[in-house]
């Protein structure tokens, strides 16, 4: 499954809503569905039209800077990857826990600078009281006061960095603007992405034809009425049924014409046809010389008959009556399974993606959207706008301190504290509440940018993992993995980029998961190629082909007994070997050899030239070996003293001695053993028709049912002959038998295929064709596109923005800070002594002083020991303040170095007096003293 935030995310709140349907309800809810999809398909037609007519094209946007904008909200761990690859596992182990991911340490992490803001918060609450509160801050300072001496140097670099933080500001404010502009695109382009997606998907009702035939609506309609039609008793199967029964003749017919060129081929092929042997299974010596090629030219024929309109029209009968009687069965499931699915998939787009997207009324919220492009940016703004504000006012406190500031020679007034003190203190808060605020978006972000790479990168697993963290275990009775995979196919089709590929492509249907469109096309093709074969093959008569023609004139110039002759390679090695062998005087002259040359005629036969290869050529008889003689061979019976004879037999005689004596009984003993047994004995198998499973011999008749079988007899070669030839002279009635009937069937079987064509697989190629994922797809990317790529992405800037603002405030705070300590340590501390420069070599010694000073303080002092806790719960936090950035470490150095008012305590107040009377040396920073 995959694609993956609109409408997966939301699929699982209809798996628990339907789960509960009862059968007996089931076609009620159905409607119940279908009434739902058709308004909420008429609402987002409208929608659309209304609000994609004002929105103009945005900005080209950087996709790789928002890639890694959402990389990087999307936290150091992918929280929707990390789901992903956890439901993946589970679904392999069985076993699946929420609390192992979604672990409180995780959003601890995420939401670390939410902890650290609170932390501040708390610290500058303390922090803040213990500094301005005059009681606290003589009761429980650590630290020594100081006199301070700024130079031009100091306050030119606290100048230069409030300088830096205003054009730092500057930067920020344009970036959340940006951002503001970026969301706003975003918001507007889903709104009418999202509202063209569902009338795509839907299907527009009241759109241009091309559009209202396109959708789940219109899926579902083409799914019902197929569904129906091929119902058993319907229009259409009484029409197809019809038709069959008006077509059964070309059964018989073209049964019979393939049964006799079949049992034809099949005689010819036979082994003791080509080469007889004897009862016993010793061959006779002979090869039949016209088989071969009869054969040949049998088969061209049999390629023939299958590929005339007959044979065609008989296979599309056939395909026809299989289809009608099996497939229509299994297409009937296909396309109930289908319909479940598409009103699955309906169902989520409808109440899990539109009605929770338009809070079941989008209308109201495009309302509300119209206003959004005029305050967003006012309020996107608002955080930097009282940024600004900060600024002037601290400008005016570092103004202030600036030119008023004594340089420890005299208290700065009172205003000079109060302004950057103040302004301190709206820093810091400012920073507080931006930072936690921007850290809650920032968590929140997480969970959105880790979906939108889920919907932008991840393919289909990553999607279909994800929900099925929510299935729990894979059962019968849970469906929510039926969810899951409809959803998943749905959203496969969403985010392929093939042009030519529909939602039926990716969804599958049980027991095997093959696609619906894969079973379509199983179920479809078939019959449709074979209608294709019968308008292919014209109007040609199989008849009167001139290979038909040359067949019947070739079986028709048979004389068997004259095409059967000996083989002299068998010779050699046999009783007849003496036919072949060297006589001696007549060394390679042996005379018998020719008569290998004589067939198993008695008379000499001159083939006919319709015998093709084996045609034209005269082939000496029996007769012409014994007592005749052929074409300079003398006669068997010259090298005899007496014989009687009478073809093909040989009843008497006497060699006359000499080296031809055994040469000549061979030969005689081959005429009465071998070529009298071929031309009289029943040595050859022939092949007969039977009509049905009567076993009645035929070779003429048209078989009612449709059916050949065959029967194989012993046979003499006259009976062979006469077999073929009666077969040949029925073949070709057979051929013309099969051409009248397919010329008068002819338009039948163009009303079959129009039938078939116009009522099923016309409706199938739209259903194939409607709901192009290309269409789809273009309206998923521009959602993720308008969702991610620019309303994350800005959010994500606008986010970032308030981070760094905060920061940002934090660094002023930390200025007004400084030059706020500097002016209350003069003013405590102030005395009228002489101010002096003080050396890094002068002030070593005053350090060791004053850490003196506060090691006899610890050991006499409550305060001290009270205030000890305090310090080590603030060590405590450095840690946590270093991870938020070094400018978190400097706020608690400089509140760890909070100013006292006074030094005097009532409990000790004689040691601190003695200790007040020191004289402090004035540090001068940076600047004349």
């Amino acid at each position: 499954m995959s694609g993956r935030q609109f409408l997966p995310l939301l699929v699982l709140a209809q798996v628990l809503s339907t789960w509960g349907q009862s059968s007996a309800s089931h076609e009620e809810w159905r409607a119940e569905k279908v009434a739902a999809a058709n308004s909420s398909a008429a609402a987002a037609a409208a929608i659309a039209s209304q609000y994609c007519r004002t929105a103009v094209a945005s900005p080209a946007i950087d996709e790789a800077a928002a890639q890694r904008s959402l990389e990087a909200g999307s936290g150091w761990r992918d929280l929707i990857l990390r789901l992903s690859d956890r439901a993946k596992q589970a679904e392999e182990t069985g076993e699946w826990s929420l609390d192992e991911t979604l672990d409180p340490s995780f959003f601890l992490k995420e939401a670390l600078i939410v902890v650290l803001a609170l932390i501040l918060c708390v610290f500058w609450l303390l922090a803040s009281w213990f500094v301005h509160c005059p009681c606290c801050c003589r009761f429980l300072c650590c630290c020594c006061q100081r006199k301070w001496s700024t130079g031009r140097v100091f306050k030119g670099i606290a100048w230069l960095l409030f300088c830096t933080l205003g054009v730092a500001g500057v930067v920020l404010a344009s970036r959340a603007l940006t951002g503001a502009t970026y969301t706003e695109d975003g918001v507007v382009g889903f709104r009418c992405a999202s509202s063209t997606f569902v009338r795509d998907a839907l299907g527009d009702p009241d759109g241009p034809e091309a559009k209202s035939r396109s959708g789940f609506l219109a899926v579902r309609s083409s799914l019902v009425s197929l569904t129906e039609l091929l119902e058993d008793g319907s229009v259409f199967s009484k029409n197809l049924t019809a038709i069959l029964d008006r077509t059964s003749a070309i059964e018989s017919a073209a049964a019979l014409a393939h049964g006799l060129l079949a049992a034809l081929i099949d005689n010819m092929a036979e082994a003791e046809n080509t080469e007889p042997v004897d009862s016993s299974g010793v061959t006779l010596y002979h090869k039949c010389q016209v088989c071969g090629p009869l054969k040949e030219l049998l088969t061209e024929t049999s390629e023939l008959l299958g590929a005339s309109a007959g044979m065609q029209m008989r296979a599309l009968r056939s395909q026809a009556e299989i289809w009608q009687s099996e497939v229509t069965v299994d297409l009937r499931e296909v396309l109930r399974q289908a319909l479940e699915t598409s009103d699955l998939a309906m169902d989520t787009i409808v109440y899990d993606y539109w009605k929770t997207l338009r809070g079941y009324d989008l209308r109201h919220l495009g309302q509300s959207l119209e206003h959004l492009p005029s305050f967003l940016p006012l309020l996107v703004l608002a955080p930097h706008a009282y940024y600004f504000v900060l600024m002037i006012f601290a400008g005016v406190g570092l103004s202030v301190w600036s030119v008023k500031d004594r340089k420890g020679e005299k208290p700065d007034h009172c205003c000079v504290r109060f302004c950057t003190g103040r302004a301190a203190d709206c820093a810091c808060w400012h920073a507080i509440c931006l930072l936690i605020l921007s850290g809650v978006a920032m968590t929140v972000a997480v969970v959105g940018s880790g979906v939108c790479l889920v919907v932008i990168d991840a393919g289909k697993e990553a999607g279909a993992n994800l929900l099925l963290a929510s299935c729990g275990a894979r059962d019968s009775e849970n469906n929510c993995h039926r969810y899951v995979e409809v959803s998943g196919s749905m959203l496969s089709c969403l985010t392929t980029t093939s042009q030519n590929t529909s939602i039926l492509d990716f969804i599958e249907v049980p027991p095997a998961n093959r696609t619906v469109q894969h079973e379509l096309t199983t179920s479809m093709d078939p019959i449709l190629l074979q209608m294709h074969a019968v308008a292919a093959s014209g109007t040609a008569k199989l008849a009167e082909n001139p290979k038909v023609t040359d067949l019947l004139a070739m079986i028709d110039a048979l004389d068997l007994k004259a095409l059967y002759l000996p083989i002299e390679s068998k010779i050699s090695g046999s009783p007849f070997e003496a036919m072949t062998a060297d006589i001696p005087g007549l060394e390679g002259q042996n005379p018998f050899r020719a008569y290998l040359a004589t067939s198993v005629s008695c008379l000499n036969v001159t083939l006919s030239s319709s015998l093709k290869a084996v045609g034209n050529r005269s082939i000496p008889g029996i007769d012409a070996m014994v007592s005749h003689g052929f074409s300079g061979v003398p006669p068997l019976a010259t090298y005899m003293d007496t014989v009687s004879y009478s073809c093909p037999t040989i009843t008497s005689h006497t060699c006359t001695a000499g080296p031809t004596h055994q040469a000549c009984d061979a030969s005689v003993a081959f005429v009465n053993t071998i070529k009298q047994t071929i031309a009289k004995d029943a040595v050859f198998r022939c092949s007969y028709l039977l009509q049905g499973h009567s076993g009645g011999q035929s070779a003429s008749e048209s078989f009612s049912d449709g059916k050949v079988s065959t029967v194989w007899k012993a046979c003499s070669i006259m009976e062979f002959e006469t077999l073929i030839k009666g077969a040949a002279g029925d073949l070709h009635a057979a051929f013309r038998r099969l051409d009248e009937i397919a010329a008068g069937l002819r338009g039948d079987f163009f009303k079959l295929r129009d039938l078939v064509q116009t009522e099923v697989a016309n409706p199938i190629s739209a259903l194939q064709q409607s709901n192009n994922c290309r269409i789809h797809h273009n309206n998923f990317k521009a959602m993720s596109g308008n969702l991610c790529y620019r309303g994350m992405y800005g959010l994500n800037m606008i986010v970032t923005s308030y981070v760094m603002s905060g920061l940002l405030s934090l660094g002023l705070g930390l200025i007004l800070l400084t030059a706020w300590k500097i002016s209350r340590d003069n003013a405590d501390t102030h005395k009228p002594i002489v101010v002096a420069p003080a050396s890094v070599e002068e002030d070593l010694p005053l350090f060791e002083n004053v850490m003196e000073r506060v090691l006899t303080l610890r050991s006499t002092s409550p305060s001290w020991q009270l205030f000890g806790l305090v310090s080590a719960a603030n060590l405590s936090l450095l840690p946590l303040m270093l991870v938020l950035v070094l400018v978190l470490v400097l706020v608690l150095v400089v509140m760890r170095n909070g100013g006292c008012i006074d030094l005097a305590v009532a409990s000790n107040g004689a040691e601190v007096e003695a200790a007040s009377e020191v004289s402090l040396p004035v540090f001068d920073l940076w600047g004349d003293t």
